[in-house]
């Protein structure tokens, strides 16, 4: 309450003020006024687009369950994309929105990390209102539309159909732009991930090994050691489960599934006390 107090003073001296909105927004849903969130953010997004972290505004609008004001947000700030005309953005905005695709795969360059903001939003929304053949025909357009040094990036949008148990389509995307990649690994992952849920653990311990580049410390290393240890898992291989759910937390994971995965493996040892 106190927070929403100060955003409004604030904009009762500064109109339009952008850091202003976007806490008004964060404080009505914190309070569980969502309706009158949902029309802030409308408003603001509409009037002021250009200024606010658009990207946070959707999340917020995701995290209270406001699908449909996502979707439709989503939707207008891809097509101003289209409009202003820039051919990195508005190239995978197209895409995004369904349209003829151009000729050729364009770079987004700086533009990079908003527009894939805006795509996952939408891709979040579509799946949310049940909507999943519309979600991967979106998917699926947007990473053919990116030039090959994007799909580090945009490769991270395959997370959506993998946490939505959608692998077959997550295996066959990767698999199809993986040919292309100068930049493959975020893709061998997702494929790896795929495969190891569709039981082709072969495939999948490859794909995933690959991933462990020599020096490379990042999430995707921490995604890779969590896939393995499933994947040695799956195969009844519990020390070398156990080896790669704790490289993964080493690397600095604080998520679930690495001590989930370093508790299934102890117990499949038999070190039932250290699992627990």
């Amino acid at each position: 309450q106190r927070a929403l107090v100060q955003a409004d003073l604030a904009l009762a001296a500064v109109p339009g003020k952008t850091r202003s909105s976007e806490l008004k927004s964060s404080a009505l849903f914190a309070l569980g006024r969502r309706e009158e969130g949902e029309a802030w953010i409308r408003e603001a997004v509409e009037n002021r687009g250009d200024q606010l972290d658009v990207a946070y505004q959707l999340h917020l609008l995701v995290e209270a369950q406001r699908f449909q004001a996502a979707e439709d947000l989503a939707v207008r700030l891809l097509e101003r994309a289209v409009a202003v005309g820039e051919p990195g953005p508005a190239q995978v905005a197209r895409a995004a929105l369904g349209h003829q695709p151009e000729d050729r795969a364009v770079a987004l360059q700086r533009h990079r990390a908003p527009i894939l903001a805006l795509v996952r939003s939408r891709l979040v929304a579509l799946y949310e209102l049940r909507r999943p053949q519309e979600a991967n025909e979106v998917l699926t357009a947007v990473l053919r539309s990116l030039d090959s040094d994007d799909l580090e990036d945009g490769a991270r949008l395959l997370r959506e159909p993998l946490s939505r148990e959608q692998w077959q389509l997550a295996n066959d995307v990767a698999d199809e732009l993986l040919a292309g990649a100068t930049t493959p690994l975020p893709l061998l992952w997702a494929r790896g991930a795929a495969r190891c849920k569709l039981g082709r653990l072969a495939e999948a311990h490859a794909d995933l090994s690959a991933c462990l580049v020599e020096g490379r410390g990042d999430s995707l290393a921490v995604d890779a050691h969590d896939g393995l240890a499933e994947v040695h898992l799956a195969r009844g291989e519990a020390a070398e489960a156990l080896d790669h759910a704790v490289q993964a937390r080493t690397l600095g994971s604080d998520g679930t599934r690495s001590r989930e995965l370093e508790a299934q493996a102890l117990f499949a040892l038999g070190r039932t006390e250290a699992g627990l």
